[in-house]
């Protein structure tokens, strides 16, 4: 194949993925710079869907790109080229795996013949955060006719990153030299498949079973921060009215400041929690937890205890 075909077929290949990532939501790309991933770098830039961003150390783009989707509640995508740059994301990988922050790990990488030869840059980057994602895949090398199966990869690992629960997923792309496309390239006509996401709900006997469990007991409601969104603040408030259950907020949830649960809040518990009296009055037979848990040294001993 001449070189000019391979540079343009690596740009449309790169384009039909984040065509495929689009679909499920994705708006911003994090972009570490480097030689190997630039057909991921050019197409994120020049395509009109997406704001691309260039941060230049992998470790600050992959928080920064958490910060993005922990903020917003959609996915960020980081954009690496091969080997130990994809390695520095490996922190901010584990954050977004236990806070339930979808991430898209685009790992860019060299096709098979240069892997285990010793060949610059190239370590085995396939299954390298093992279970910290929800979906791992490696690409084919890219292939004209499989310009729609590389839509299809793409999608599958937005609605993998995206639930029933959150968290990263990764695809790692080889390329062949040359990366850099001709100026004539135009990007591929794909038609992108989403896939729909599973919602986690509760059956309605259990839902009876608990609601028979705590009725008459001491309860007291425990509201962390929801990441990617915002707690039911009004139908918790109702709950917790209709149990007599305070509310212990943490400052991150969106229960602080709401006007619903100001009749049973405890905005300053953890101070509340240090006076003997008030841990006695409020030790509960049942507690119900809204959100992620609350970060207080404090209320981790009472619940302990």
């Amino acid at each position: 194949m001449p070189d000019e075909s391979i540079s343009d077929l690596n740009f449309k290949w790169a384009w039909a993925i984040f065509e495929g990532l689009i679909v499920g939501g994705l708006e911003q790309v994090i972009i570490s710079p480097g030689s190997r991933s630039t057909p991921l770098a050019l197409a994120a830039a020049r395509h009109p869907g997406l704001k691309a961003r260039v941060i230049l150390d992998e470790r600050t783009a992959a928080f920064f790109a958490l910060g993005v989707a922990r903020a917003s509640g959609l996915p960020a995508a980081l954009v690496a080229t091969s080997g130990t740059a994809v390695t520095e994301w490996l922190p901010a990988v584990t954050e977004a795996d236990l806070s339930r922050v979808p991430l898209l790990l685009l790992s860019a990488d060299r096709p098979p013949e240069l892997r285990q030869c010793g060949a610059n840059q190239t370590i085995r980057q396939n299954g390298l955060f093992g279970s910290a994602v929800r979906f791992a895949m490696e690409l084919p090398v890219p292939d004209e006719p499989l310009l729609q199966a590389a839509n299809r990869f793409a999608s599958r690992a937005m609605a993998s990153a995206l639930g029933p629960t959150p968290g990263p997923a990764h695809l790692n792309i080889p390329f062949r030299e040359p990366l850099v496309p001709s100026n004539g390239v135009k990007p591929p006509e794909v038609r992108s498949m989403q896939h729909s996401s599973s919602v986690l709900m509760a059956g309605a006997q259990h839902v009876d079973r608990v609601a028979e469990s705590i009725s008459g007991c001491r309860c007291i409601s425990v509201c962390g921060p929801e990441l990617g969104g915002q707690l039911p603040a009004k139908e918790i408030a109702a709950l917790a009215q209709a149990l007599g259950a305070p509310i212990l907020a943490d400052p991150l949830s969106n229960l602080r400041s709401s006007a619903e649960a100001k009749t049973n809040l405890i905005p300053l518990y953890d101070g509340a929690l240090r006076q003997l009296r008030f841990r006695e009055q409020a030790r509960p037979e049942w507690v119900l937890r809204f959100g992620a848990m609350p970060v207080s040294k404090v209320l981790e001993q009472f619940l302990s205890g």
